[in-house]
């Protein structure tokens, strides 16, 4: 930006010799100040995939509160508003309830479709049932009249434009646990995003967004993109994943995910995706920055780069193989006894659990609740790098993994057992009652190193107290 002050004194000091010196740089700082204003967007994410929508609304509706004060010309949501497994009445009173919170906004809002807005009730891999996406249709296009049969829509605000775009015409298709490599555009979407880009192709900037994050499907979006670094693209916003993921820039186009607004979020640290947010997408010139509020109203977000993100996937669904923990802690109750497999003392034996990054992570157990305690807890000899405490220990990288990435980890099982990773005696409080039925439950947290300090993913192993023969 110019400095007046300084072309004044310039000025002065060279009048005799340059009388129209002032006009032209002042005409000049003027043209710089208009390039340079700036334009506010909102981005709303995801609502559904929950377990109480109408608890996912409560979160839109502070979301909405939150952009409303923020000055944004206009919101830009990026899909799953609805819940397309309930009825065909009900996606009818979720859309008009939804759209009657969104419109609290009192500024323009554009939805992409999200999966959970158009997939049929039943779960089929690339479904031909096309019942909710034609509704969402009928009912998006009364809002957004130049929708496309193709769902698709795009609008200017000030000198940008925008460019919303459809990541499910193929239904029930995950970029990462679907078949990915069916996760891309048919070409009747393409052709019209082509001849889109080329009309606006004198825009001072675009900005697409879409639900699901394609580009985890290369192959099917790389044509794309070829397409996108033509034109004045800054930037591809995606949601889907429920945590914010910086993807970094490729061709001068920021790739960027927002997390969940309302949507299940992890079992985690606040970077590590348990939070929810709304963000701010502030355009100046051809500069983008992102700005990520959480709606709980506690200090502002750094996005998470995707390289941790990734980690942080990976550790999430090694947890996931918690699950087995009760088939392999078999309790009994006799006399306000506890007992291990019918008669052996009672103990916990945690086996799924293992280390599938790159990095060292450390490992934390935790007993909950007040009915019983830890004896003599331990981890078994040579399966750490190192032991900090009796519950907790660092696991070498890779250790107790086959292999791994962000979608599937196996564990090292599949010729013979793994050996338990840490084991414990278990007693009755002094004064305490258990009952047959009654839990136990564990807390385990991987946690590690980032430049964002640690980062956590936890998970429960529960089982439950049965009765002894």
């Amino acid at each position: 930006m110019c400095d007046l002050r300084q072309a004044w004194k310039k000025q002065i000091r060279t009048l005799s010799f340059f009388p129209s010196f002032v006009l032209l740089l002042l005409c000049g700082c003027f043209f710089d100040a208009a390039a340079q204003t700036k334009v506010r967007i909102g981005i709303i994410g995801d609502q559904t995939s929950s377990t109480d929508l109408q608890k996912s609304y409560q979160v839109l509706s502070r979301g909405v509160e939150i952009l409303s004060n923020e000055n944004v010309a206009s919101v830009l949501h990026t899909g799953d508003l609805l819940e397309s497994s309930v009825s065909l009445e009900e996606y009818r009173a979720q859309f008009a309830q939804a759209t009657k919170l969104l419109d609290k906004l009192g500024k323009p809002w554009h939805l992409a479709p999200g999966d959970h807005d158009v997939n049929p009730p039943a779960y089929v891999p690339n479904s031909t049932d096309r019942s909710r996406e034609e509704l969402f249709r009928e009912l998006y296009r009364q809002r957004e009249p130049s929708l496309t049969n193709t769902l698709n829509h795009s609008f200017d605000i000030k000198e940008y434009h925008f460019i919303a775009l459809n990541s499910q015409e193929h239904l029930h298709v995950d970029p990462r646990w679907g078949d990915v490599f069916l996760d891309k555009f048919t070409a009747e979407q393409y052709k019209w995003l082509e001849s889109d880009l080329a009309k606006h192709r004198n825009a001072k900037g675009i900005i697409v967004f879409i639900h699901q994050p394609m580009w985890y499907n290369w192959s099917g979006w790389m044509q794309v993109h070829q397409l996108l670094r033509r034109y004045p693209v800054l930037a591809v916003v995606a949601g889907h994943f429920h945590y914010d993921q910086d993807e970094g820039t490729l061709d001068n186009i920021r790739y960027i995910v927002v997390g969940s607004t309302g949507g299940i979020v992890k079992d985690a640290g606040r970077d590590a995706g348990n939070v929810q947010h709304v963000t701010v997408m502030i355009i100046t010139g051809r500069k983008i920055e992102f700005r990520l509020i959480p709606v709980d109203g506690s200090r502002p977000l750094q996005i998470t780069p995707r390289a941790q993100m990734d980690r942080v996937q990976a550790i999430a669904t090694v947890l996931g193989e918690l699950f087995r923990f009760g088939s392999q802690n078999s309790l009994c109750l006799k006399d306000n006894q506890l007992y291990w497999n019918n008669g052996q003392a009672a103990k916990l034996s945690l086996v799924p659990v293992g280390n599938p990054i790159d990095l060292p992570v450390t490992v934390r157990v935790q007993l909950l609740g007040d009915k019983l305690s830890l004896v003599s807890p331990h981890f078994m000899t040579g399966v750490c790098q190192q032991v900090i405490t009796d519950s907790a220990c660092v696991l070498a990288p890779a250790a107790r993994i086959e292999s791994s990435n962000t979608s599937s980890v196996v564990l090292n099982d599949r010729f013979a057992p793994l050996t338990p990773l840490w084991e414990s005696g278990l007693a009755i409080n002094s004064g305490s009652t258990v009952v047959v039925g009654d839990p136990v439950e564990l807390k385990v947290r991987l946690s590690f190193p980032s430049s964002q300090g640690n980062l956590f993913v936890e998970g429960n192993a529960k089982t439950s107290i049965t009765a002894c023969p």
